[in-house]
């Protein structure tokens, strides 16, 4: 009971936490220009011969990294912007294997936060994370007591990380743990289990479902159908749960601390239930049936959905996190345009993605929520004739007419023009479909390359605006 105290007190007052360095992430990033034309396929396809089979899930880490979830492989896969697979060759990868959490464990959505949490959810009520940031320099030993001060009396306190008040202590002011004083021993089996996928939220928790007061009674029909990351700066995360119609927020917490084998440490963490931040409904803003979701750099939350009437949905990160779209008015929310989109995606120039998954295709729209292109998709010209029906000038007519058929007045009458047509050359492009077959997946990077998993080929799609091609882009081919 205790435990649930702090951890209320902490959800409470919890303040700004720490942050830790990222690997460079130097490139060029693309803009719109005029002129724009079309998304084109950049080749080769990501297929069989990468080693992929039934790609679901695509996610860009800051560190140009490109995980691939297959569930097929029950695994992630993980490959740089020029399509090397990395996961094979790069110890830092070594650990990022599910089967100890269980033989059948599938991955079907996965997100990265701005600290290299990989975090996998496979259906349940659960949320696993992987760092790495902390596989790519080893953990050397685990705290086993934490110097606090105080920074208001300058008091210092030693907690062992076993006591139940430690969480407050290490997540609510005036106490600062000291991490470069503190004590650490080498224990290889925990910083083994924290070096690979462990879990890292569980709706069934005692504090969740007593925080979740909608939900909470029947936390284990929970099922999370998608996962997004917040923003850089925050510690939360997004989940969809796809039998409840809702999007939840989880906040990340210190547990305890580790220390690296660069000698630098930094804290561990488990995440808790926030509130919900949109549930179940048939309007604006409202779920039915969520299997997407993404995080834009201000906060406003994206989700997709099978659901009836409106597919496609935003709300922003205001206190009652209102919609930022309009049926009938932004395109975005045009019912007609959809057919099971299973996920959507935004990128930093607030251009938003979504993989139109049965018209076999990507709606691409800007932030204001208009239409923009389509990727995935040929236009083919063609030369046709038609008839266009005009009218007839009316004609001026000098007449005389009688009145009473006893007077006569000379004036000039209108006659009404007649219906004509003419024959007329005009062309019109019709859409090709072919280049997807079943695309459910949308993640894009930096330079504003579209990555696109269609397990109906089997393989990972590229897709990039013309005119970008004359950007000085690397790790491109063509």
């Amino acid at each position: 009971m205790r435990i649930a105290v702090g951890l209320a007190l902490i959800m409470i007052i919890i303040g700004c936490l720490e942050r830790m360095p990222l690997p460079s992430t130097e490139g060029q990033a693309l803009d719109f220009t005029a002129g724009d034309t079309t998304y084109l396929p950049l080749s080769p396809s990501w297929g069989s011969e990468y080693g992929i089979v039934t790609p679901v899930e695509v996610s860009i880490s800051h560190a140009r990294h490109v995980f691939i979830a297959d569930t097929s492989l029950n695994a992630v896969l993980v490959f740089d912007q020029a399509g090397s697979r990395i996961d094979d060759t790069d110890s830092t990868f070594a650990t990022l294997d599910f089967s100890h959490i269980a033989d059948d464990f599938n991955p079907i959505d996965i997100a990265i936060d701005g600290r290299l949490n990989l975090l996998v959810i496979n259906g349940s009520y659960k949320v696993y994370r992987w760092n790495q940031y902390w596989n790519m320099h080893g953990i050397d030993s685990v705290a086993s007591e934490i110097l606090f001060k105080n920074t208001e009396t300058g008091e210092y306190r030693w907690f062992s990380v076993d006591d139940d008040w430690i969480l407050l202590y290490l997540n609510t002011p005036p106490w600062t743990a000291l991490l470069d004083s503190s004590k650490y021993v080498y224990n290889r089996a925990v910083a083994d289990s924290l070096l690979r996928p462990h879990l890292f939220f569980d709706m069934t928790d005692e504090y969740n479902q007593q925080q979740d007061i909608y939900y909470g009674l029947k936390a284990e029909t929970t099922r999370f159908s998608a996962i997004s990351a917040a923003r850089l700066k925050d510690y939360f995360f997004y989940a969809a749960d796809s039998v409840n119609d809702r999007i939840m927020r989880a906040r990340s917490i210190r547990t305890g601390a580790v220390k690296l084998g660069d000698g630098d440490a930094y804290f561990t963490h488990y995440s808790y239930f926030v509130d919900n931040v949109a549930t179940t409904g048939y309007g604006a803003g409202t779920v039915n049936m969520p299997v997407g979701l993404d995080v834009d750099n201000f906060g406003n939350v994206y989700y997709s959905q099978f659901g009836k009437q409106m597919y496609v949905h935003s709300v922003s990160p205001s206190d009652d996190f209102t919609t930022n779209f309009e049926l009938h008015y932004d395109d975005i929310m045009s019912p007609e345009q959809y057919l099971n989109p299973y996920d959507v995606a935004v990128d930093s120039r607030q251009m938003i993605y979504v993989a139109n998954t049965d018209l076999r295709e990507i709606l691409v729209f800007k932030g204001d929520g208009s239409f923009f292109k389509k990727a995935g998709i040929e236009k083919e010209r063609v030369d046709t004739t038609w008839w266009a029906p005009f009218e007839t000038e009316k004609i001026q007519l000098d007449t005389t007419l009688w009145i009473n058929d006893s007077t006569s007045i000379d004036t000039t009458i209108w006659l009404p023009g007649s219906l004509d047509s003419a024959l007329v050359d005009t062309f019109y492009y019709k859409e090709i479909k072919g280049q997807l077959v079943r695309p459910v997946s949308v993640d894009v990077d930096e330079r504003g390359v579209i990555y696109v998993c269609d397990p109906g080929q089997g393989s990972v799609r590229r897709f990039i605006l013309s005119t970008s091609l004359d950007e000085d882009l690397t790790d491109i081919d063509q």
